[in-house]
């Protein structure tokens, strides 16, 4: 049985502890872009005034399921859109409204 050496346990230890995970660059994290589903589906949704499903939202703005889906996640982090239970059909479904606009 070899010995343990823990001189190199040591090190790994103090470089693991000292790693630190590469910075996020992205000077738009956090905003939408110009173009993208986001600011499409933020539109459409300022446009109507009642909650609204996600497939009715793909299917007017003419995006993929999973461009509205991140679209949707998005403007509900940004607090852009707020998000309440579908009681008609089962609670994990949920309608988007756009929240009012702060002046």
């Amino acid at each position: 049985m070899q010995p343990t050496d823990h001189c190199s346990l040591f090190a790994q230890l103090a470089a693991a502890a000292a790693w630190r995970p590469p910075r996020n660059n992205r000077p738009l994290a956090g905003k939408p872009k110009t173009k993208g589903a986001s600011i499409e589906v933020l539109r459409y949704l300022r446009e109507q005034s009642d909650f609204k499903m996600a497939g009715e939202i793909r299917r007017t703005t003419g995006r993929s399921h999973s461009a509205i889906c991140w679209a949707l996640r998005f403007l509900r982090q940004i607090g852009a859109v707020e998000a309440v239970p579908d009681r008609r059909r089962n609670p994990r479904y949920l309608l988007y409204r756009a929240r009012a606009q702060q002046a």
